[in-house]
């Protein structure tokens, strides 16, 4: 069967198109300033980079720069009044002797990332900082616990709130 001729496609070669790149033009990484952000690390040190995707720079984790670690021994008595406070972004509970010594979140202020292990003989007792922030949806006077040789990841996504993810 013969096509009609105003139903034949048409010959002519078609102009070539642009190269079309996905995802471009789709968020904040995509119009970079002028200016690098600055930013602050806990001793005093600052790295300047252009806030990416993730707002950060990830190479900064491969070299260990820009985060503060630190070994901490938990407070016996098990209560948030007593507990030892942790200001590091990475934190070894090296001394843990009586199952619920204590230890302490900073304030949830948001887009805080921690990291929590217990290398001490018994299980710690971690506390949100005192007010309204929780933990897990806990309430901040009652705690969670961090049983000894775990390890766990906390994050506060927005202010008065952190999330865990406890290891294997």
């Amino acid at each position: 069967m013969a096509l009609h001729p105003e139903h034949m496609a048409d010959t002519k070669e078609a102009a070539p198109q642009a190269a079309v790149t996905p995802f471009v033009g789709y968020g904040p990484q995509d119009a970079p300033s002028a200016t690098a952000t600055a930013v602050s690390y806990p001793a005093g040190r600052a790295v300047n980079f252009q806030t990416g995707i993730g707002l950060h720079d990830v190479s900064l984790l491969a070299s260990g720069n820009g985060w503060s670690a630190a070994s901490i021994a938990a407070r016996a008595g098990g209560t948030q009044a007593l507990a030892t406070p942790i200001r590091s972004a990475c934190t070894l509970i090296a001394v843990c002797a009586t199952a619920a010594d204590s230890v302490q979140l900073p304030p949830a202020v948001g887009g805080q990332v921690m990291w929590i292990t217990n290398a001490g003989a018994a299980s710690a007792q971690i506390f949100a900082s005192p007010g309204a922030d929780t933990i897990n949806g806990i309430a901040n006077a009652t705690g969670i616990a961090l049983a000894n040789g775990k390890s766990l990841t906390i994050m506060s996504p927005l202010a008065g709130a952190w999330f865990s993810v406890l290891s294997a």
